[in-house]
Order: structure tokens, then sequence, then C-alpha cells
């Protein structure tokens, strides 16, 4: 319809030419219609002069038509019979705007053409949101702090996975960590300073001593194909070291590692994937209740068949290991093994059904067995909510008699605002074999909530908190020592950031371990400020 108009108005400009009158003078007026519904005709607009370097030639551009030698000058046309030339008849444009040294008013969100004039293409105009990579600001979904800021590790009291975890699902992310970049750019460079005052570095009930703590990390991730889903092929290869120095207790210093690495190939119906993990850590976690280094490990073969659109079958073979360097602890090794048959209810949610069977070695102490019955659901989050969830039942053998106990694992997402607020949540109830306490295993339940809302373009507010249950029973032949804490915990917390690789953060974090053993009781106050860079 365009084209058609444009060469009713070429038309007539060349037949004014012809009279010798201007062309512009004697336009027709623009009726613009539908197909099907008319429209009332427009007066003829007030021509726009040239903005822009063509305004200051003394030349104005060739009017179309005929010249004295018989050449045709034609109207340059762009995107089905969008008009560049300046002449051209054009409406009132409601945005335009005056700039400077020009009249009329330009639409500032219009490019201009060489010769001046607004270019009103929305198929080639329209913006394209460059793809930024996103770093440890932003760190893999499922178990990290979302927008948490910089990670203070063995600073803050986290506590470590089950030893017997439920085991995580191909699509699940298991690098809490490290940063995460988009496959254009797979080397991303990371660098973390902070500075934590603690008012008891020992996590003592009767002789809490404070200090000021510096903290200074390096990462190097690596990574390429599908990391984000881990539908299709990917791989990655990430090493982070931490240096922890202690203004008074110079003993305490530490230096910690996490070293990553994972690899999936999809090739048709058939999806295999290899991950492993080493850490050395000097945290502590509410089991120990204090400061100590250990070495744990993680390891997962993994597969998923799709029998069919939409049933599947997978299975996962787990290792999980802690060694203490405090020779008063007690190291563990597991070993487990799991089969699921599923059904791909919709394209997001999926349900499965199976069991597994493993054994759990506690240097010292007899050999337990287990098995589990589970059903688990996935709904991927493709939209506001994302769900996560696994439940069943364990049946445990150990040395001091057999156990049956219901065990889950569930994990949401929720952000009503994209990029702004954000919501994560989770519960859980597992079996854990304990370190501190030789010969007994806890039953770990618990929750935790986290919140991150960005405030304007520059601040995110954080908040997390939680509360776990720890209940001890006797594993092995003798007296248990009947141990039961609640531990609580809350990190509020404020981020700036200066660009997508630059920010800062401060923090406040309170922790407490009401225990029934008054030696693994405490209370413990943080207060943090720490700087990152990413690169």
């Amino acid at each position: 319809m365009l084209a058609l108009l444009a060469g009713v108005w070429w038309a007539g400009a060349g037949l004014g030419m012809a009279q010798g009158t201007d062309a512009t003078d004697e336009s027709l007026p623009l009726n613009i219609k539908d197909d099907d519904e008319p429209q009332a005709a427009l007066p003829p607009a007030e021509p726009v002069p040239a903005v822009g370097p063509a305004a200051a030639s003394p030349e104005p551009p060739p009017p179309a038509g005929p010249t004295s030698d018989g050449e045709i000058v034609r109207k340059p046309v762009v995107e089905g019979a969008v008009l560049l030339d300046p002449t051209a008849p054009t409406l009132t444009d409601p945005l335009a705007k005056p700039l400077p040294g020009t009249d009329p008013p330009v639409n500032p969100l219009l490019p201009l053409n060489p010769a001046g004039a607004p270019l009103s293409t929305p198929e080639t105009s329209a913006a394209v949101k460059p793809v930024e990579p996103i770093m440890g600001s932003a760190p893999f979904p499922k178990e990290a702090k979302p927008d948490g800021g910089p990670v203070m590790m063995g600073t803050d009291l986290q506590p470590i996975p089950a030893v017997t975890p439920l085991t995580a699902d191909l699509t699940e992310a298991d690098f809490p960590e490290g940063p995460l970049a988009e496959a254009t750019d797979p080397w991303v460079f990371g660098v973390e300073v902070g500075s934590v005052y603690d008012d008891n570095i020992r996590l003592s009930s009767t002789n809490a001593e404070e200090d000021f703590i510096f903290v200074l990390s390096a990462s190097v991730a690596w990574q390429w194909g599908d990391v984000r889903l881990k539908r299709g092929s990917w791989a990655r290869v990430f090493y982070k070291a931490t240096g922890i120095l202690f203004a008074d207790q110079s003993g305490e210093d530490s230096l910690d590692h996490d070293v990553q690495a994972g690899v999936q190939k999809r090739a048709g119906r058939l999806a295999a994937v290899l991950e492993g993990r080493y850490r050395r850590l000097s945290g502590a976690t509410p089991d120990l209740g204090d400061r100590v280094e250990r070495d744990e490990y993680t390891a997962r073969l993994g597969g998923s068949y799709d029998l069919s659109g939409r049933t599947f079958l997978e299975g996962n073979v787990a290792m999980n290991a802690a060694h203490y360097l405090d020779s008063g602890l007690s190291d563990y090794y597991e070993f487990l093994g799991e089969v699921f048959a599923g059904y791909e209810v919709s394209g997001r949610t999926k349900v499965s059904v199976g069991g597994g069977a493993g054994q759990l070695k506690v240097d010292g102490q007899g050999r337990q067995h287990f098995q589990r019955a589970l059903v688990k659901v996935n709904r991927a989050s493709t939209g506001a909510l994302g769900l996560t969830g696994k439940a069943g039942a364990e049946f445990r053998q150990t040395p001091s008699g057999n156990q049956v106990t219901p065990v889950f694992s569930v994990s949401a997402d929720y952000e009503p605002i994209e990029d702004s607020t954000r919501l994560s949540a989770e519960v859980f109830r597992e079996t854990v074999a304990s370190g501190a306490l030789a010969g007994e295993n806890y039953l770990r339940t618990g929750g935790a909530l986290r919140l991150t809302q960005r405030l304007g373009s520059r601040f995110v507010a954080g908040l997390e908190t939680g509360y776990e249950r720890l209940d001890y029973s006797d594993a092995q032949d003798g007296v248990s020592s009947g141990r039961a804490d609640d531990y609580y915990y809350a990190k509020p917390s404020l981020k700036y950031e200066f660009n997508k690789r630059r920010r800062a953060e401060v923090f406040y974090s309170f922790r407490e371990d009401d225990s029934s053993l008054e030696t693994y009781s405490f209370t413990a106050n943080q207060w943090g400020l720490s700087f990152g860079l990413d690169f």
C-alpha cells in the first residue's frame, strides 16, 4: 500500500515539474486507509527541511521526475517504500523535540539518514539488548544465594551439604560458588577482597574472642555449551583460591581451595554427565561447632535416556567423602546408586519415581546400609516460578538397629518482577553422619528463605534467613549423647553495582546455636564490607 502511495506522489511531482511549477506546492493529500475501512484524507503537511550535514549544502537534492537530459531521478526507497527524501510530506511527530541548531524539531528516538531526516523504520531501528556475561554476583540458581554478592568462604558459617544427599538431577546446578559466563565469553576471571569484624571467631559459648578478618580470593572459570540449563552438551572447569588472614589470631590463617569440573554429552536420546568437586575448607558447621580444616570430595556419574516423547529413564552413581585434619574427628566415605523412570506431564513439568541403595562407612565404626524410595517433581523455571522437589522414605540398617525415616528436599524460586524481585525457599530432611561425635548420625530438618530486591538501577538489598534442627542418634552399639541443636541464622545485605562487573557490598550476619550440649552452643555476629571485580 505504501509503495502505491509513493508512486502516486512521484507521478504528481513529475507532472508539476513538466508544467514549470514547484512539485511540493501541488502535492496531493495523503489518503491512508486499510483494505476494508477507508479513512479521511489528511491535509498536506509542511515540507520538512533537511537536518544535519545536508542542511549546509548549497545545492538542494534534485526533484523527482525527468531531467533535461531525459534521465529519471527516483526517490530513495528503503524497507518497503520508506521515503528518505527530506522533501517528502510527513505527519507531525508527537515525540519530536528541538535539537541545538536545528529547526524543525526532530524525534531523538529515530536515527538520522545521511540527508539528515528521521528514519522511521521500526524493523531496523528496534533496540537489541546486548548480551552481558553473568558474573559471580549471579551464580547458578538452585543452591546459590541470588545476587548475594561476594562469597566469603571460610568466614560464614555455612553448613556443608548432607553426607547422604538425595542426589542432583541432570539439569540442577551443582556449582553454586562459581561465576557463570555466556558461551560467547567462556573465560571469566574474578577477584574479591573484603574485611569482616567477628565477635566470636571460635564459636565458643564461654570464651568468645573477637578479631578482624581480611579475605582475598581469585577465581578463573572456563565453560562451553549449554551450561545454564544443562540440557544439551556442555563442559566447565572452575578454580578459586581464598586467603583468610586474622589481625590478632594469626594461628587461624588459612588458604581455601575450590576446584570443580564437569562435562555432559548429549547424543540423540541419550545424555551422560560426569561431575566432580574438591574443596579445602576452614570454616565451621553446626555439627563441628568450630573452625576446622577439612577436605571434601564429591563425584557423580549420571545419565538419562528418552524412551519416547514423554517417558524417560535416568540414573546416578555418586560418591561423597570428608577428611578432617583434626584427628579427633571422624572421616566418612559414602557411595550411592539410584534409578528413576519418569513422565513429562507438560513441556515444563516432569514426574518420576524410583529408588536407590547405598553404603556409608565412618572411620573406626561399622558400615551402614540404606535404601530409598522416592518421588521427584521438576518444574522448569521458564517464567516467574520454578520448583524442584523429591520426597520419600529411607530404610537404614546400622549396627545399633534398623530405622525408617521420611526424607524430602524441596526448593522453589519465585520472580514476580523480572530482574527486580526474587524470592527462593527450600525445606529439607535428611540423615547425616556426624564428624564431631563418632558413631552417631543426626537427622537434619530445616528450611531457608532468600530474598533480593533491586532498589533503582544500582542498589540490591538482600536477606537470607534459616533454621535447622539437628537430632542425634546412636548408629553403633553404645550410648547416645542425646544431643539436639536448634540453629538460627540471618544475613541482611546491601550491594552497590558500579556496573555488571564491579560491585561493593556491606552485610551483617547473626548466628546462634542452642544445643543440649553446652559445648556446641554459641552466638556470633559479623559485620563486613567487600568489593568484587570480574573481567
